[in-house]
């Protein structure tokens, strides 16, 4: 004889972290460091979106990476990065290397319609 215990769909659980740092790099410094990362890789066109706070091993800023035309606005998000807390160092999160920004960028340029006359 088999018993059968049946299982919830969904189940609510709520939870509460508490976490104590010394933050050397607020958001403001950290979209600004940002910036400056993804001008001197990618030019004027990328850009970041608003920073969250992102605990990892670390706890970090985490920006959206924002690709944009002046005569269109914003076209979309191809990415995000981090900037750690403490120290203000940068790492790509998603995806993990300039060139893969750089694909995203032209798949995004492929796939989006632009009005007549707009150049990129």
């Amino acid at each position: 004889m088999s018993l059968t215990i049946p299982i919830p769909e969904k189940a609510k659980i709520s939870f509460k972290v508490e976490v104590d740092s010394t933050f050397n790099i607020s958001a403001f410094v950290a979209r600004q460091k940002a910036n400056l990362y993804l001008l001197m890789h990618l030019g004027e066109l990328v850009s970041t979106g608003e920073p969250e706070l992102w605990i990892e091993k670390q706890i970090y800023w985490r920006l959206p990476i924002i690709y944009s035309l002046p005569s269109v606005g914003t076209l979309g998000a191809i990415g995000e990065l981090l900037v750690q807390v403490d120290n203000g160092n940068i790492e790509l999160k998603e995806p993990q290397s300039i060139k893969e920004i750089e694909n995203r960028v032209e798949n995004l340029l492929n796939n989006t319609s632009l009005p007549p006359g707009v150049r990129v």
